[in-house]
């Protein structure tokens, strides 16, 4: 991150966990097929987001193999 920061600054916020940034969110958006991004705590997620909808640019879930009861909303680009 110490490059990101030296490039941005504080224009961005750096957090030490990734379910700190869907505290209150609106929507996430998945741009990336890192693993640590592959198999999120759903339930979790749900639980933090406002409104628990998931645009997945990169294809990396299963919608059909998730429990919809704690489930976000997801929305996939299209076939991988």
């Amino acid at each position: 991150m110490a490059n990101v920061r030296q490039s941005y600054g504080e224009k961005l916020a750096y957090l030490d966990d990734q379910y700190q940034a869907l505290q209150g969110a609106d929507a996430l958006a998945i741009m990336t097929e890192w693993k640590e991004f592959v198999q999120p705590d759903f339930e979790l997620m749900r639980r933090l987001m406002k409104s628990p909808v998931i645009f997945d640019g990169r294809n990396v879930f299963q919608p059909e193999t998730l429990q919809p009861r704690a489930s976000p909303i997801i929305r996939s680009a299209g076939p991988a």
